[in-house]
């Protein structure tokens, strides 16, 4: 389909939201390319249409005028069909990823269906050759943050691979988002293909915000990999204020937290704002957290109030007995598993 069969309302859209050099530049292409292209698209399809835009000389594409090969990519691997351009148009197009919504900070640019459409055309694109392209002239950043929210091992390393320049420009910020997502793979990729004396990686990135994005949304194994890291890359693990302790209490992840207190214990504090790791734990419900927390034994939970104290009274009386247990060796002292415990305040 070209550019002038699409409906007003949607080349409106376009036009709208991409450069006037993108569009025309998509309509000249639409036009030659009508005759050489797969149509209606399958994935194989779209990925030989990519290909062979990629590759043939006969259909070569100046990239380098396109202000974002995104748009491109999406337009030829899809056929210039109407759900490519109701992907240009959409409104799903947000940039998240700060300490309020941490958790939709793997909201993708495109609808889900389109997942594996977009990984085999990005790994198409950057594994083409040969594909004159001006990297540093096309949505990259984009690029990257979309294979590492996603969890693409072999497309970063195609893109690293077609611009070795580039990748390192926005490493940390790669590694920021495999790490909240939970993608240990690449967290270890991207410190592999950037050792500590390159310093294109950083773990002090955004005030540690890999290691207190994985923190909070409880990737243990990320966390732990990150702390390994700490002889080669230094991060202050309680920056913003215990911010991956606090945020992992509060959302009940009990690893995290297991972890935290082992491996950081002389830099974290469970006391620090009021015990407040200890008053969410229990805000939450979250039993195991609440019983990390006090068998630490440095948060206060006295100077919680009456009704949090109520709730924490049972797993005291249950700490006790078991110290006491175990310091008697009196085997047949019956102990009340904290697992029974309910929390309700």
């Amino acid at each position: 389909m070209a550019l002038d069969m699409v409906p007003t309302e949607v080349l409106q859209g376009i036009r709208e939201r991409l450069h006037p050099d993108t569009v025309k530049l998509l309509g000249e292409t639409s036009r030659t390319m009508r005759g050489r292209l797969s149509l209606p698209v399958t994935l194989t399809q779209s990925v030989r249409n990519l290909r062979f835009l990629s590759s043939d000389e006969r259909a070569s594409i100046d990239y380098a005028r396109v202000s974002s090969w995104f748009a491109v990519a999406l337009f030829v691997v899809d056929g210039f069909n109407l759900a490519s351009l109701a992907v240009l148009v959409s409104n799903e197009c947000k940039l998240i990823g700060n300490d309020d919504v941490i958790n939709e900070a793997g909201a993708l640019p495109f609808p889900t269906s389109n997942v594996p459409l977009v990984r085999e055309a990005m790994l198409a694109l950057f594994a083409a050759r040969p594909l004159r392209v001006d990297w540093a002239r096309t949505d990259f950043a984009l690029a990257v943050r979309i294979a590492s929210v996603s969890g693409w091992d072999n497309v970063l390393v195609a893109m690293a691979s077609a611009a070795p320049h580039l990748l390192p420009l926005h490493a940390s910020a790669a590694l920021d988002y495999a790490a909240s997502q939970g993608h240990a793979s690449i967290v270890q990729l991207l410190l592999n293909l950037h050792p500590p004396h390159n310093h294109s990686v950083s773990l002090a990135f955004e005030d540690a915000s890999p290691f207190r994005h994985a923190c909070a949304n409880g990737h243990a194994d990320v966390a732990a990999a990150l702390l390994d890291a700490r002889s080669s890359y230094s991060f202050n693990v309680a920056a913003r204020d215990n911010f991956a302790l606090i945020r992992a209490s509060a959302n009940g992840f009990g690893p995290v937290v297991s972890i935290l207190l082992k491996r950081c214990a002389n830099e974290l504090d469970p006391a620090a704002f009021g015990s407040l790791a200890l008053q969410l734990a229990v805000d939450g419900g979250h039993s195991t957290v609440v019983q990390l927390l006090l068998e630490d034994g440095r948060a206060d939970w006295s100077i919680l109030g009456q009704e949090y104290q109520e709730v924490l009274l049972p797993f005291i009386e249950y700490l006790k007995a078991r110290d006491l247990a175990a310091a008697s060796s009196v085997s047949n002292v019956v102990i009340m598993d904290s697992d029974a415990i309910s929390i309700s305040v």
